[in-house]
C-alpha cells in the first residue's frame, strides 16, 4: 500500500465532513472542517455548537487535520500511523431545550460517529484497519463538554526494489566486482563508505575493470541503479 500524499489526505478529511453532514443521525449537529473553517470567526470555528444546523442548536462536531506520526513498532519496511482528531462538543443548556435544542448527548455523538465512519472509512478511505485510538474528555470548551475522538490506521510506504550487491571474486591479487545488469559499482579501499560519487567521498572508485590489491586491504563496495534502492555495502579483507 502507497503512503498516504497531502491528495489524500485532504480526500481523506473532505469525504469525513461530507459523509457525516450526509447522514440523518446528526443532521443537527453542526459539522465543521478545521482546514475549511479557518476564515470563519473564533466563535464558530472554536465552538461549531454555538452555530446550530437545521434550526437546531447545542451539538457540535469539529473535524481537525489529519495528522502522520511514525509507527511506534520495530517492523520491516517504512510505516506511519495517520490519525483523525473529532472533536465533539455539546452544550447542555441549548442542546436539551426541546424548542430548538439538538436533543443529543456528547456520548450519543460520539457513538453515533464512530459507527457511521468504521465503515465508511475501512471501505472507502483505509485498509480495513482503523481503529479508535482515544476517545479523551474535553471540558469547559467555552461552556460546553465532550469528548475528542480519535481514528488512527497504519500505512507502509511502498518501497523500490533492492539493487543485487555484486558478486566479489580474487585471483592472482586481481578483484573483479560482477555487478547485476543496469546496475554500476562502487568500491573503496580505505574502509570507507563507497558512496556512488567522488564528491561524496573521494575515496570512492568507480569500478570498470579488476583492480590490484595487497595483503590486509580491506574492499568495501556496493552497487547503484536508477529507481532502484542501493545494494547492501559488503565488505572483504584480502588475506
Amino acid at each position: 500500500m502507497s503512503a498516504p500524499d497531502t491528495k489524500f489526505l485532504r480526500a481523506f478529511q473532505d469525504h469525513t465532513e461530507m459523509k457525516l453532514n450526509s447522514e440523518s443521525l446528526l443532521q443537527y449537529v453542526a459539522i465543521v472542517s478545521q482546514r475549511k473553517q479557518v476564515k470563519l470567526d473564533a466563535t464558530k470555528r472554536v465552538a461549531p455548537h454555538i452555530a446550530g444546523r437545521n434550526g437546531k442548536v447545542g451539538a457540535g462536531l469539529l473535524i481537525g487535520l489529519p495528522v502522520i506520526d511514525p509507527a511506534d513498532n520495530d517492523v520491516p519496511g517504512a510505516q506511519m500511523v495517520v490519525k483523525l482528531p473529532i472533536d465533539i462538543l455539546v452544550k447542555d443548556d441549548l442542546s436539551l431545550v426541546l424548542s430548538n435544542g439538538a436533543g443529543v448527548s456528547a456520548e450519543e455523538v460520539l457513538v453515533i460517529t464512530w459507527q457511521l465512519l468504521h465503515q465508511f472509512l475501512n471501505k472507502y478511505l483505509g485498509t480495513g484497519n482503523w481503529t479508535v485510538a482515544g476517545a479523551d474528555p474535553i471540558e469547559d470548551q467555552r461552556g460546553a463538554y465532550g469528548y475528542q475522538l480519535v481514528l488512527e490506521v497504519r500505512f507502509g510506504s511502498d518501497q523500490p526494489d533492492k539493487t543485487p550487491t555484486p558478486t566479489f571474486s580474487l585471483a592472482g591479487g586481481n578483484v573483479t566486482l560482477t555487478p547485476f545488469p543496469g546496475s554500476t559499482a562502487y568500491y573503496t579501499l580505505d574502509g570507507s563508505f563507497p558512496a556512488n560519487s567522488a564528491t561524496i567521498n573521494p575515496a570512492t572508485h568507480l569500478y570498470a575493470a579488476p583492480f590490484a590489491v595487497t595483503s590486509g586491504q580491506t574492499v568495501l563496495w556496493a552497487a547503484y541503479q536508477a529507481n532502484y534502492i542501493s545494494s547492501d555495502v559488503w565488505a572483504e579483507t584480502i588475506p
